[in-house]
């Protein structure tokens, strides 16, 4: 993978399915009643819409989720908790496209 150039096009889908997951967590109704949760996703959101990279998107989105459930009782709103597992193990593995199964977080 690395060295590889990749596809312009696969690369913008790759940020477009992020940021559509990235949106279905942070619309969900456990996390919109959360202001802090809602200003992370939020600031995810609109750095995709920028086209940043995925993994400095979710690098820095995971560091904020990891910090929140450190300060709340190691408690998040499960969409929070079923993202986190996800985007650590498929997006840090080095995989180029989102999976399938974000598409069904609830």
């Amino acid at each position: 993978m690395f060295g590889k150039k990749r596809d312009k096009s696969k690369i913008l889908q790759d940020i477009l399915d992020y940021k559509n997951v990235l949106e279905e967590v942070r619309f969900s109704p456990e996390v919109e009643h959360d202001e802090e949760l809602m200003r992370y996703f939020d600031e995810a959101i609109d750095k995709a819409e920028r086209n940043e990279s995925i993994l400095t998107i979710n690098s820095k989105l995971n560091y904020q989720l990891t910090t929140y459930i450190q300060t709340h009782h190691f408690k998040a709103p499960k969409p929070v908790s079923k993202f986190m597992t996800f985007s650590k193990g498929d997006i840090t593995s080095g995989m180029t496209s989102i999976p399938v199964t974000w598409n069904t977080i609830h």
